[in-house]
């Protein structure tokens, strides 16, 4: 009849909707798992939470692990290492210089020969011949100025210490750690001021450490 024709076309049409509404996405929205709508834009869904846990190239490399014995190791080498350096500070060391501004006066050359002389009368001449140093303050050119006597008798001077070895003898000289100053050798060498060939010596002075370097850039009465 007309009435059941009218029925089966309602319920058709109600049918198409609802096909249309589940297998159509409802105007570009779907389901995800926790019920709530995203726009269907085409890709999966990306987990935030297993993303931040990714272990692909995106994220920047860890540094490697150093395992615990390597360190413990490295740290005891440096701990013997530094042990060893403090023994040897304690060790004596010695330096030898060559004694500056003997050929400029005759006090100077006299002294020297005296020196000399006496060193080549020993039982055993080498035996070390002492020496001393002694501060010159009152020094009107350099009152850092050392200079080098006689070990018995300030009259005898020989000369002066070098100004490059003044920083390093001086502080060696006030910290007590001077063991022993001696004549090394004796030799000529030309000065010109005098045209001729005059005496210099050469001394070694022995302390308890470490010497420092020679100074490179030392100016008369710098302070050290």
């Amino acid at each position: 009849s007309a009435q059941f024709h009218s029925t089966c076309l309602k319920i058709e049409r109600l049918l198409m909707f609802n096909f249309h509404f589940l297998f159509l996405g409802a105007g570009g929205l779907v389901a995800n798992a926790s019920g709530k709508q995203r726009p269907d834009t085409g890709f999966p869904e990306v987990d935030s939470a297993a993303a931040a846990h990714c272990n692909c190239s995106c994220k920047s490399p860890s540094p490697p692990l150093i395992p615990h014995e390597k360190i413990t190791q490295s740290t005891d080498q440096t701990e013997e290492r530094d042990r060893l350096e403090d023994e040897d500070d304690d060790e004596p060391s010695a330096i030898e210089v060559t004694v500056a501004g003997s050929t400029w006066q005759e006090e100077y050359q006299n002294s020297i020969k005296h020196c000399r002389a006496e060193k080549n009368s020993q039982s055993d001449p080498s035996k070390p011949y002492p020496l001393k140093l002694k501060s010159e303050d009152t020094n009107m050119i350099d009152r850092n100025a050392l200079v080098v006597l006689h070990n018995a008798n300030d009259n005898y001077r020989l000369g002066y210490i070098p100004g490059c070895d003044i920083p390093r003898v001086t502080k060696a000289l006030r910290g007590n750690k001077i063991i022993s100053v001696s004549l090394t050798s004796i030799f000529r060498q030309y000065a010109p001021k005098h045209s001729s060939y005059n005496l210099r010596a050469k001394i070694t002075i022995v302390k308890n450490g470490k010497w420092e370097k020679q100074s490179k850039d030392y100016k008369y009465n710098d302070k050290i």
